[in-house]
């Protein structure tokens, strides 16, 4: 992914997270900001941790949905 590819891509995450709900939001800042494990997210929402992860693929899909329609087609694997 080049320069310019990697500049729209963040763009397009921007405008996802903004069209995100407050859960969501908090899930994507333990994780991705604070970088915790998902026990500790799930911890942090105060779910259980298989809810932290349907959550947290749900968020994964949505990013990649956005990413796709933005013309984005090289992604990075999923952890």
């Amino acid at each position: 992914m080049d320069t310019e590819d990697r500049r729209r891509a963040i763009e397009i995450v921007r405008g996802a997270y903004d069209t995100l709900g407050e859960e969501e939001r908090r899930l994507y800042a333990l994780r991705y900001v604070e970088g915790l494990p998902m026990h500790a997210v799930a911890s942090g929402l105060g779910v259980s941790l298989s809810t932290a992860r349907r959550r947290h693929d749900a968020l994964l899909d949505r990013m990649a949905a956005a990413l796709l329609e933005g013309g984005v087609t090289e992604m990075p694997p999923r952890e």
